[in-house]
């Protein structure tokens, strides 16, 4: 008899499927490649005896999220359709005049990056 608990059988309250993509770009490949089905079968299989959700990684995509769905509720997450890039935005900065600077990375290593493309509060894109 084991004293490990038994895995979980359902996404914990602190479970982001999109910042758990974002940190873990390796899981995501593996999920565009067929290995998983989505992020939440990677955890509920081998992400929680890895602790993955306690990672630094995780931690910090996680904000990112919410901080990004804070300025843009409308925009589901950062995790891209199929065939484009993953990445993870760390800052947004923008000024009234209309400049902005994103901080964050891109793994365009399978499909180069060409454009980003802006949604704005008002549904405009630039």
């Amino acid at each position: 008899m084991s004293d490990r608990p038994a895995p979980p059988t359902e996404a914990p309250p602190d479970f982001d499927e999109a910042a758990y993509m974002v940190a873990f770009p390796r899981i995501a490949e593996a999920i565009r490649g067929g290995t998983y089905a989505s992020a939440l079968q990677h955890y509920l299989k081998r992400g929680h005896a890895e602790g993955r959700l306690t990672e630094g990684r995780y931690l910090k995509a996680l904000a990112a999220q919410q901080q990004l769905r804070n300025l843009a509720p409308e925009v589901p997450s950062l995790v891209p359709p199929t065939g484009q890039c993953a990445g993870g935005l760390d800052s947004v900065m923008a000024t009234a005049d209309g400049w902005s600077a994103l901080i964050g990375w891109v793994d365009d290593r399978a499909q180069k990056l060409t454009a980003i493309k802006l949604l704005l509060p008002d549904g405009r894109s630039i």
